[in-house]
């Protein structure tokens, strides 16, 4: 089959609103890739208030092929990376949250290992950034650890093991077409939480090859405590429930069976993430209600002796909402 042809090699698509010094300091990173390749960078960007347009557009000698994209709704994280998709014209996409940086190699190490090896996506170590607030800056590794490559199933076991292939959006480098399968999976105007676990979830049942390499190209910003991961909730279960339940259900209207039986597998470590949440709602005041509730929902997970109905009120409307089958992909 002959392969498309695309404008760029690769696509990097950062969502944003507000943030103004943030963004300033991540298309600095942008700026400063030794990729010798044809680059397209897009900022989605929802209405600011705080000259972030600005911010983004002071940088169009330094950074070529910066686009601006005006997205005219409230933000919302997975809205705007799918706006951003849609108007990308680049072989490969990756994405970057607004408030973090790159390695300057980041471009380059992963398009030449995607040509290389012909992966439908490549997985990258990271750097979480941790400070502020008069505390020293420290910075922790979590590299790959080493190159492997990964078949279909092998790639979606380790995505839900949530070990070496973690479910972030922004340590992956797709190949364009992989975007392009009907439908996809997106959580959208839910409050950005859990967003990436049915996103990246529903593209690897359509990647044949995932490739990780341990280099850590990618600096997760931990010090902005009005970030999402720093808002204290209490409903962090119920959300992350919702998202493997979405999964489920995606991987039986599929006809997968053995990704069922791999998820029903790994029900242990998707237990231990649930506990975690739980007990960080139970800290944050969650109510003996909701409690009682998600405990349920999580037996309805885990029984895989009956299909995931949608007329269960607890994941219906929000399963049946995140389900994208969109032409312009």
């Amino acid at each position: 089959m002959r392969e498309k042809k695309y404008d760029f090699d690769l696509t990097l698509i950062i969502p944003a609103v507000n943030y103004r010094d943030f963004l300033v300091r991540a298309l600095e990173s942008v700026a400063q890739q030794d990729f010798k390749g044809n680059a397209e960078v897009i900022v989605a960007l929802s209405p600011s208030g705080d000259g972030a347009d600005k911010a983004v557009l002071s940088f169009q000698d330094r950074i070529k092929n910066l686009r601006l994209l005006n997205v005219p709704t409230e933000f919302n994280l997975a809205g705007n990376r799918l706006a951003g998709l849609k108007a990308s014209r680049g072989k490969y996409v990756c994405f970057m949250d607004a408030d973090d940086t790159l390695a300057p190699d980041m471009f380059s190490k992963c398009f030449e290992t995607a040509e290389k090896t012909q992966a439908d996506c490549i997985v990258f170590g990271f750097k979480l950034v941790y400070g502020g607030n008069g505390k020293k800056t420290r910075i922790v590794k979590y590299p790959l650890r080493h190159h492997k490559t990964y078949g279909h199933y092998a790639a979606n076991k380790a995505f839900l093991q949530d070990l070496y292939i973690r479910n972030f959006a922004w340590n992956k480098f797709y190949r364009r077409e992989v975007f392009s399968n009907k439908p996809l999976l997106i959580f959208n105007r839910m409050g950005d939480l859990f967003e990436d676990v049915v996103w990246n979830g529903s593209l690897f049942v359509y990647c044949q090859k995932v490739v990780a390499i341990p280099d850590c190209l990618y600096f997760y910003d931990k010090r902005i405590t009005s970030s999402m991961i720093s808002v204290k909730r209490t409903n962090r279960t119920f959300w992350h429930l919702t998202s493997f339940m979405a999964l489920r259900f995606f991987y039986e209207q599929k006809c997968d069976g053995k990704l069922l039986k791999i998820m029903k597998k790994e029900m242990w470590r998707i237990r231990l993430s649930l506990k975690y949440d739980l007990k960080m709602d139970k800290k944050n005041g969650a109510d003996k209600e909701y409690l009682s509730v998600v405990k349920s929902a999580y037996r309805t997970l885990k029984d895989f002796s009956k299909h995931v109905d949608l007329r269960d009120c607890l994941f219906g409307i929000v399963i049946d909402r995140s389900y994208l089958d969109d032409p312009e992909l």
